[in-house]
């Protein structure tokens, strides 16, 4: 019940907890319980005044809100919101909604409607940052807010003092390098975690996997610390927006029949999905997006079967086979490479000059066998749009193009899932390759394929890794298959949880 119909729960769990403490001093029979319903309600109430100690209404004005994609929003508050500063990276808050009836104000503080999102900057950052998947409960510009924390997130690979207040240089960190894999908006999770790790000189690798390749654009607001090497991005949705929005119209059409078929039931876990309402009028079925959180997953590999068959491949021809798949794409580049930063609207000749036709685009077969999701190694995602593509879906591809380019991100997004296999495993005991584009220069300047890489670079007493972690957060399917992948690879895991 807890996963499947968790607003139902929470209602219940904290409603019965006031009715059984106040039931139990009539009931309990022949001594009185008095003393007993004292001080079960004296904890009740101590909850309530703790609650209350941590929560700051903000004004009119001060939580903004920024559509970044059709999927992901930007909130961001003053740091003074804040009633309790984290003294680790990747602590979360409680938001809700501020009502002027007090009744209602107090009935959340007996059953506490808040919902729980992982700052996505500093405790001592001037500017708090959220990342958000848009959901059943909506932010707005000037409205106000109750915020509630912040609350640790309790790291078991970073340590700091709880007396002292966050302090970068001062946290000590039990890790020699990092794996994390995320899907959606749990970049918020990951983003200042990879801050921590890069002061600390900690090799750090970010596996995010997304739907919609408009959601990359939320990097922009954290491009002072994003760097293309730390990143590799799958995006499991298709290439042009035409195609994107007719697929999800027609998932929204059997959504209803599909979430009462699926067993995936994070869409109702509190602790596995941090956009999910606690409480609602009804279980409602899953939207569109939420059908989008499934496809946020990963594929793993716990045998050497992929390695043999990469080992009878050439290196070289796939990667000229790869290149002459996207050959067609080059007049696309050297239009989004224009010097003009700003997309005119008015300016027809333009617009014309980035329409994509039928006549010089080979779109790709899915039948054929060069399906991403079959294969060890993703192949390179393209977006592009079609002749009767709006001016705002032209610009999408634009914003991403000009955007991948700054952060250097243009090698490192890729189509369909990763999938987890020794590649990564190489990676984490030997900082190798895991998403292979061609033969590369060894350190003897010898040309090898690189795959081969991580084999010729083996470190003996790294293969026991004692301090090596991988984390993930994001829907419970990618969570879980990243949990078993680490734990048949003999490597530390810990997932992103919140805690009160």
């Amino acid at each position: 019940m807890r996963k499947r119909w968790y607003r139902l729960f929470y209602f219940f769990h904290y409603s019965w907890s006031w009715i059984i403490v106040v039931c139990l001093q009539f009931h309990v029979r022949p001594e009185p319980y008095t003393v007993y319903t004292f001080v079960n309600v004296s904890i009740l109430v101590g909850q309530i005044c703790y609650r209350l100690y941590l929560t700051k209404i903000s004004t009119t004005g001060e939580v903004r809100v920024t559509d970044v994609s059709p999927n992901l929003s930007l909130i961001e508050f003053p740091n003074n919101l804040i009633a309790r500063r984290s003294n680790a990276p990747g602590a979360h808050i409680r938001l809700t909604n501020y009502s002027s009836n007090f009744i209602t104000r107090f009935a959340k503080q007996l059953i506490p409607n808040y919902h729980p999102y992982t700052l996505a900057s500093f405790p001592n950052d001037n500017i708090q940052k959220l990342i958000i998947r848009k959901s059943n409960f909506k932010l707005y510009n000037n409205r106000r807010y109750l915020i509630t924390g912040s609350y640790d997130p309790h790291l078991l690979f970073i340590r700091s003092k709880s007396t002292s207040s966050f302090s970068l240089s001062k946290l000590q960190i039990n890790a020699k390098r990092l794996l994390i894999v995320i899907g959606g908006s749990a970049i918020s999770f990951a983003l200042p975690i990879l801050r921590v790790m890069n002061y600390h000189g900690i090799p750090t690798k970010i596996i995010w996997v997304i739907k919609d390749f408009r959601d990359i654009l939320i990097l922009k607001y954290f491009d002072g610390f994003i760097h293309g090497d730390d990143f590799e991005i799958f995006v499991t949705g298709e290439n042009t927006l035409g195609e994107q929005t007719k697929t999800l119209q027609n998932r929204a059409s059997y959504a209803s029949n599909f979430s009462k078929k699926s067993a995936l039931s994070s869409h109702f876990d509190l602790e596995r999905d941090e956009t999910s309402p606690l409480l609602g009028e009804s279980n409602e079925p899953q939207t569109t997006l939420n059908v989008e959180n499934q496809v946020e997953n990963v594929d793993i590999s716990m045998n050497s079967e992929d390695e043999d068959d990469d080992s009878d491949s050439d290196c070289t021809h796939s990667a000229i086979s790869t290149q002459q798949r996207f050959e067609d794409f080059t007049d696309l580049e050297e239009v989004l490479d224009y010097s003009n930063d700003e997309y005119d609207d008015d300016d027809d000749d333009s617009i014309r000059e980035f329409e994509i036709t039928n006549d010089n685009l080979d779109l790709p077969n899915p039948g054929s066998k060069n399906v991403s999701r079959k294969s060890s190694v993703n192949e390179p995602f393209v977006p592009y749009y079609l002749q009767n593509s709006s001016a705002q879906t032209k610009s999408w591809v634009q914003q991403y193009k000009q955007l991948v380019k700054r952060l250097n991100l243009e090698n490192k997004i890729y189509k369909g899932r990763p999938k987890l296999n020794y590649r990564y495993y190489n990676w984490c005991i030997n900082e190798g390759f895991t998403q292979c584009s061609g033969p590369i220069e060894d350190e003897n300047h010898n040309l090898i394929c690189c795959r081969d890489l991580p084999r010729n670079k083996v470190v003996q007493e790294d293969i026991k890794a004692e301090k090596i972690w991988v984390i993930s957060a994001g829907p419970a399917p990618l969570v879980d298959n990243v949990k078993l992948w680490a734990s048949e690879y003999g490597l530390k895991f810990h997932e992103e949880a919140f805690y009160s």
